[in-house]
C-alpha cells in the first residue's frame, strides 16, 4: 500500500505552484497598463510577475525534490530537480527586496549600483547550484516527503544563508518603517497587510530552511509553501486595494494624449508615482532618476500641500505658484490638482501644469503694474525733492534765476545717509506700501534736516539714500543724532503697519566744494561736486564695515574744536574709530564715531572704554598685531559680561577680526608691513 504521508508536501507544494501562476496571471490582467511609463525594473507590477514566476518556479520543482523516490534513483531525480528550482529559489529574495523598497517610497539614487549589489549575488549563488557547486550530501526519505543533508562545509551555502537571513529581516524593517511611517490609512493599512504576511513568512521559512538545518533536526524545508503567504499578501495590493492602480492606469493612458505637464503622485505624503515627457521637459524631475520624490520636494510654499491635504476637498486649481526645477532654479507655473479620496484621506492624485509660456501675459502685467508703481514713486519724490530743495526757494523768492547762478567754492558739511538693505524690505511689501514707507522715512528725514537751525537743505533724494548739505558740520551732527535719535519711533510704526523695521547708516565730511548748476539746458540740478563729496558717501559705505551707524572725518572734528560763534564747540560724544585709506584716495582719512543717540548705559560703556582702546590701536598702529588682539579680545570680553548691552560696540569684534587677517598677511607677507604705520587700506579687500 502507498505511503499517502509521503505525498502531503509535495501535494502540497504542487498545489502552491498553481497557485503562484494564478496570482500573477490575475495581476498581470489588473495592471496591463501599469508598466508602460516605465522601464520593467522600475515598475512593481513588473517586480510582481517576477515574484510569482520565481515562486511558481521554486515550489514546483521543490513538489518534484520532495516527491522523488530517492532510494530507487540515488537522488539524481532530486538534485536535477534541486537545479531547476535554483533561478526560482534564489532570486525571489533580491525581487521581494527590490519591490518593497519602490512601494514603499525609498529613494534608490545609485540604481546601477543598487541592481548590481542585489542581484549579483543571488544569480552566483544560483549559478553555483546549477553547476553542483552547492549540492546537498544527500537526501532520505521522511514520512513528510524528502529531506536533504545539507553541505554544512560549502562556502556558497553558508554564504547564501547569512545573506538570506540579512535580507529577510531586513526585508521586514523596511516595511515596518513603512507602516509607521504612512499617513493616509489606505496606504498605511497596505502597508501593513505587507509587513504581517512577510513576517508571518520569515520567521518559520528561517526556522525550517536555516535553524533546523543547522541544529541537525530534520524537516522538510518549506519555504516555497510558506512564501505563498507573503505573495498573497502582495497580491492583495493590486487587487482588495485595486483603487490606487486603476487610477493610475488611467492616469498612465492620459499622459500620452497630453502636452501639458502632469504628474500623479500618491498618499498624503504626495509620492510622485508618474510623470509625462512634458513634465520631465518643464522642470528636470525624472522618476527614473529621483525614486521617491514627492511634491514637498518641489512646491515652495508647503503649506499649501498641508491645506490640500486638510480641506477634505478634491480639486484645486493654483495661479502662479512657485516650483523648484531639478537644478535648484524657481518656475512660476499655474497648476490644477485632482485627487482621489478614500475615507477622506487622500489615496491617489494628479496635478496638470500650465505651460510656462502662459503665464507670460501674466509677467507682462505685473510688469507693466511694477512699472507704473516705479513711475509714480518717482513723480512723488521729484515733487518732494521740489518742495526741499530751502536755496532754491530763496532764489527764486529773491527774484534770482537758480539757472544763471555762477559756480563758486563753498566750504560745506556733506552728509550722506542710505538705508540698509532695502531691496529685501521692499520685496516684502506691495508698491503703494513702498511709497508710503519711503515718504514716512523723508518726513522724518526732512524734519530733522531742514528743521536745523541755520543752512541744512536735502540736496538728493537718490531711491533710498539722501545727500544733504550744512554750512556748519554741527549742524549736520546735529541732524545725524536727531535722525538717530527719532528712528526707533518711525520704526515702531512700520513694525505695526507694515512688520519692517529701517536701519540707516550716516557718513559726514567737510571741506571745499564746487557748487553750481550742472546738467544740460534741459535738466539742471543746483548740487555740489568734489572730492570732500566722494569722501562722503565712502564714510557712509564704511557704517556697514565697524557696524556703527554715524561715522564722521577728522576734517569734521577738527572744525568741531574750532570754538563756533558763542559756542564751545565741545557738545557731542565723539571717539576715534580708524585710520583708512577708501576707495578713490590716494590720501588717508581718519575716521570717528558721533554716539550721542545711543543709550546712556552704551554711551557709558563707549566712555569707559576709550582709554583701552586707544591703548589697542597704539599697539596695532605699531605693528603688533598680536598683542592689539589680545587686548581687544580682552575688552569684548569684559564688555559682554554685562547681557544688557551685548554687542552694544560692534567695533570691539570688527578689531578682533582684522588684526586676526593682518597676523595671517604678516605671516605670509612680512615684506609687506615694512612700511606700516597703522594705516589700513580698504581697496586691498
Amino acid at each position: 500500500m502507498p505511503d499517502i504521508t509521503f505525498y502531503i508536501i509535495p501535494s502540497i507544494s504542487f498545489l502552491v505552484s498553481l497557485v503562484y501562476l494564478y496570482l500573477g496571471i490575475f495581476a498581470f490582467v489588473k495592471n496591463s497598463n501599469a508598466i508602460e511609463k516605465k522601464k520593467p525594473f522600475e515598475s512593481e507590477e513588473f517586480l510582481f510577475y517576477l515574484i510569482c514566476a520565481a515562486g511558481f518556479d521554486w515550489s514546483l520543482s521543490y513538489a518534484f525534490i520532495v516527491g522523488t523516490d530517492v532510494s530507487r534513483n540515488n537522488a539524481f531525480w532530486s538534485y536535477f530537480w534541486l537545479k531547476v528550482s535554483a533561478p526560482g529559489f534564489c532570486l525571489i529574495t533580491p525581487l521581494i527586496l527590490h519591490f518593497t523598497l519602490i512601494i514603499s517610497g525609498y529613494s534608490i539614487k545609485r540604481k546601477k549600483a543598487f541592481l548590481f549589489l542585489n542581484y549579483a549575488p543571488y544569480l552566483l549563488f544560483s549559478w553555483a547550484v546549477m553547476s553542483g557547486n552547492s549540492l546537498p550530501y544527500n537526501y532520505f526519505r521522511t514520512p513528510f516527503g524528502n529531506v536533504d543533508d545539507p553541505n554544512v562545509d560549502s562556502p556558497w551555502r553558508n554564504t547564501f544563508v547569512l545573506s538570506y537571513l540579512v535580507w529577510s529581516f531586513g526585508v521586514i524593517a523596511i516595511l515596518f518603517v513603512g507602516y509607521l511611517r504612512e499617513k493616509t490609512k489606505f496606504l498605511k493599512e497596505r502597508n501593513f497587510v505587507l509587513f504581517a504576511t512577510g513576517a508571518v513568512t520569515i520567521f518559520p521559512v528561517t526556522a525550517v530552511s536555516v535553524i533546523m538545518p543547522a541544529l541537525k533536526i530534520n524537516f522538510p524545508a518549506i519555504g516555497p509553501i510558506a512564501m505563498i503567504v507573503w505573495i498573497w499578501g502582495i497580491w492583495l495590493s493590486f487587487t482588495k486595494y485595486k483603487l490606487l492602480n486603476s487610477l493610475r492606469n488611467n492616469a498612465v493612458v492620459l499622459y500620452d494624449k497630453l502636452d501639458q505637464a502632469m504628474v500623479s503622485f500618491q498618499g498624503e505624503r504626495f509620492l510622485v508615482s508618474d510623470e509625462n515627457g512634458a513634465f520631465v521637459s518643464l522642470l528636470g524631475h525624472d522618476m527614473r532618476r529621483e525614486l521617491g520624490l514627492s511634491l514637498y520636494d518641489i512646491f515652495m510654499d508647503t503649506d499649501m500641500l498641508d491645506t490640500v491635504v486638510s480641506s477634505g476637498k478634491s480639486d484645486f486649481k493654483f495661479d502662479a505658484i512657485y516650483f523648484r526645477d531639478a537644478k535648484g532654479r524657481i518656475v512660476c507655473v499655474n497648476c490644477a490638482m485632482s485627487l482621489a479620496r478614500y475615507k477622506g484621506e487622500i489615496v491617489y492624485g494628479t496635478c496638470l501644469i500650465s505651460d510656462v509660456s502662459l503665464l507670460e501675459s501674466m509677467v507682462r502685467e505685473r510688469l507693466t503694474e511694477l512699472k507704473a508703481a516705479k513711475d509714480e514713486a518717482e513723480r512723488r519724490l521729484a515733487i518732494t525733492e521740489k518742495y526741499t530743495r530751502k536755496s532754491i526757494v530763496e532764489l527764486i523768492e529773491r527774484g534770482e534765476d537758480p539757472t544763471a547762478v555762477p559756480s563758486r567754492a563753498r566750504d560745506l558739511a556733506v552728509m550722506f545717509a542710505d538705508i540698509r538693505d532695502f531691496t529685501a524690505l521692499s520685496e516684502k511689501l506691495r508698491s503703494d506700501e513702498i511709497i508710503e514707507v519711503l515718504n514716512s522715512y523723508f518726513e522724518l528725514i526732512n524734519s530733522c534736516i531742514i528743521g536745523s537751525s541755520g543752512f541744512g537743505e536735502i540736496d538728493k533724494i537718490m531711491g533710498d539714500g539722501i545727500m544733504a548739505l550744512f554750512d556748519d558740520p554741527r549742524l549736520a551732527i546735529d541732524s545725524a543724532v536727531a535722525i538717530r535719535e527719532r528712528l526707533p519711533g518711525l520704526n515702531e510704526r512700520l513694525q505695526a503697519g507694515y512688520g519692517i523695521s529701517i536701519e540707516n547708516g550716516i557718513g559726514i565730511n567737510f571741506g571745499e566744494v564746487v557748487w553750481g548748476n550742472i546738467g544740460s539746458s534741459q535738466k539742471m540740478d543746483l548740487t555740489v561736486i568734489g572730492d570732500v563729496v566722494n569722501s562722503a558717501s565712502r564714510i557712509e559705505e564704511l557704517t556697514k564695515r565697524y557696524g556703527l551707524p554715524v561715522l564722521i572725518t577728522g576734517e569734521v572734528t577738527n572744525r568741531l574744536l574750532a570754538p563756533g560763534p558763542g559756542e564751545p564747540g565741545r557738545d557731542h560724544r565723539i571717539r576715534f574709530i580708524d585710520e583708512v585709506k577708501v576707495k578713490g584716495k590716494t590720501g588717508s582719512a581718519r575716521i570717528y564715531e558721533v554716539f550721542d543717540h545711543d543709550r546712556h548705559d552704551v554711551t557709558r560703556l563707549k566712555a569707559a572704554n576709550q582709554p583701552a582702546l586707544e591703548r589697542a590701536f597704539a599697539l596695532y598702529r605699531g605693528g603688533e598685531f598680536e598683542a592689539a588682539l589680545e587686548l581687544y579680545r580682552e575688552i569684548e570680553a569684559d564688555t559682554l559680561r554685562d547681557a544688557g548691552i551685548r554687542d552694544a560696540d560692534p567695533v570691539l569684534a570688527f578689531y578682533v577680526r582684522r588684526c586676526a587677517r593682518l597676523i595671517e598677511r604678516k605671516a605670509r607677507d612680512p615684506a609687506a608691513f615694512s612700511g606700516w604705520a597703522g594705516i589700513y587700506d580698504f581697496s586691498l579687500d
